[in-house]
């Protein structure tokens, strides 16, 4: 340390400690050869936080360094506040955004995202792709296992999701047990590999052991924007629940892909089917009554 002093003035040693980041905090007080004025401008000029001149006497320096030490802890205290306020405001930021069960992205944050890749797309002409996957009869699993048993489920298929997504995908919880995968740069192939890769693992390794084992299987409906051929981000993820419903449709654990013509008739079958039926009003008899 002697010999890296040597030869260091007090106003060089100051403006180092000053310039480096790991002591940039450090409290320095200047002992001036003389008290003149430019002495004084000199030494707040490299950053001093206090000076003294002579003639020195040991209770003013006692005094001068016992207050900056004083001051140094308040800093200290102050920047540690400041680092707390800001890890807790990163906790809230994410908790804005995450679903605290599955600890994937919440449906609000993926509509933002959804929205922006879109239109991303549509004015690049890139291409994106939207995954619908749903748990399969989780309202009866729900019934026999119990809502403990298929939050566990949940919970784990969410971490199963993350493992199948790179850094620019998102991976959300779109509403009780259905999640969404939105996945740039991809069109269809590439989204139905990535749907198929998590059907299988789905079915091979997600499944609550309780007495007795139960597996968990999913459907997936993918869409495309280029194949979809959507006009909204709205219209585009309509899309993906479509071919969701198809995939319920038929059979369950498998994956569909958005098909215009296919699924613009299923819709409107489907349309029919839930529309309430109107019973036909019984015609008043004609015939008279016998005398």
């Amino acid at each position: 340390v002697q010999d890296a002093l040597a030869g260091l003035d007090g106003y060089t040693l100051c403006r180092r400690l000053k310039d480096r980041a790991s002591s940039a905090t450090t409290r320095v007080i200047l002992m001036l050869t003389d008290n003149l004025p430019e002495d004084r401008v000199d030494a707040l000029k490299v950053g001093a936080d206090g000076y003294i001149g002579p003639p020195f006497h040991l209770g003013e320096v006692t005094a001068k360094i016992e207050a900056e030490i004083k001051k140094k802890d308040q800093v200290d205290e102050l920047r540690k506040s400041n680092v707390a306020l800001q890890i807790a405001a990163e906790h809230l930021k994410r908790a804005a955004i995450m679903d605290s069960l599955t600890t994937v992205y919440n449906r609000g944050y993926f509509d933002q995202v959804c929205e922006r890749e879109f239109h991303r797309a549509k004015r690049f002409g890139l291409d994106v792709s939207c995954v619908l996957t749903d748990l399969d009869g989780f309202k009866e699993f729900n019934d026999t296992y119990g809502h403990q048993a298929g939050d566990t489920v949940l919970a784990n298929y969410g971490r199963l999701l993350k493992s199948h997504v790179r850094s620019i995908d998102i991976a959300a919880r779109y509403g009780g047990e259905e999640f969404a995968l939105l996945l740039p740069n991809t069109d269809y192939e590439g989204a139905w590999t990535v749907a198929e890769k998590v059907r299988q693992e789905t079915e091979t390794s997600l499944f609550l052991s309780s007495g007795k084992n139960s597996e968990v299987t999913a459907s997936f409906g993918v869409a495309s924007f280029v194949r979809s051929q959507a006009e909204t981000p709205e219209q585009f993820v309509h899309c993906a629940d479509m071919a969701l419903y198809l995939a319920k449709k038929n059979g369950r654990n498998r994956v569909e892909v958005y098909l215009p013509e296919e699924l613009v008739k299923l819709e409107q079958k489907r349309k029919e089917e839930s529309a309430p039926r109107v019973q036909p009003r019984k015609r008043a008899s004609t015939k008279k009554k016998a005398q």
